[in-house]
């Protein structure tokens, strides 16, 4: 197929007659007639999904720790003390909301994507929100995943900032049909 050059930006309505699938209709056409709702509940839960990628040899991150409960947060000095890099990231978030990617840590605190340098208290203020259900879907109480941080692939290094791009490949019936590159950006930290 041949695609003509486009202005940029390119209008929905131009992209859609090459066949260019929004986020929307993605979602309304593909996933939702094919995954019936009683199944949202493992990939809505990260946890879920991690140890069902794991059952089915999908390489995941490295989980540290799982933070259930007000009490074991007063464990998370050590947990961060036994790492330089992380990822923090409630278990039912969505859309990117709660995940904090700990780049390093010294004596003046954590270096965190898209913040200033954080203390302790401000890192066990986060997990103590997410335990609340601050960032998961419907509000609802939360797990906290602490895990290891991917790095960006050189390849992404100039289109995205500050954070770790991914490719994501929709399948349909085990074909592929469609991909999708995620780019963290300064207006979404």
């Amino acid at each position: 197929m041949k695609f003509p050059l486009l202005r940029m930006p390119a209008s929905p309505s131009s992209l859609r007659r090459l066949g260019v699938l929004g986020m929307n209709g993605r979602n309304t056409q593909l996933i939702m007639p094919a995954n019936p709702r009683a199944y949202y509940p493992r990939v809505d839960d990260k946890l879920l999904t991690k140890t069902l990628c794991q059952q089915h040899g999908i390489p995941v991150p490295a989980t540290y720790a799982v933070i259930e409960d007000y009490g074991a947060v007063r464990q998370l000095d050590e947990i961060l003390a036994a790492r330089g890099q992380l990822v923090i990231k409630p278990s039912r978030g969505a859309g990117g909301r709660g995940v904090m990617v700990v780049k390093s840590a010294s004596k003046d605190g954590f270096q965190v994507s898209g913040q200033p340098t954080m203390t302790l208290a401000d890192i066990r203020y986060h997990v103590l929100t997410s335990l609340a259900g601050f960032y998961s879907l419907g509000g609802h109480l939360d797990r906290v995943i602490i895990e290891q941080r991917i790095v960006c692939h050189p390849a992404f290094r100039l289109l995205s900032t500050d954070g770790t791009p991914d490719v994501r490949i929709i399948l349909r019936r085990g074909i592929p049909v469609m991909a999708m590159v995620r780019l963290p950006t300064a207006a979404s930290k």
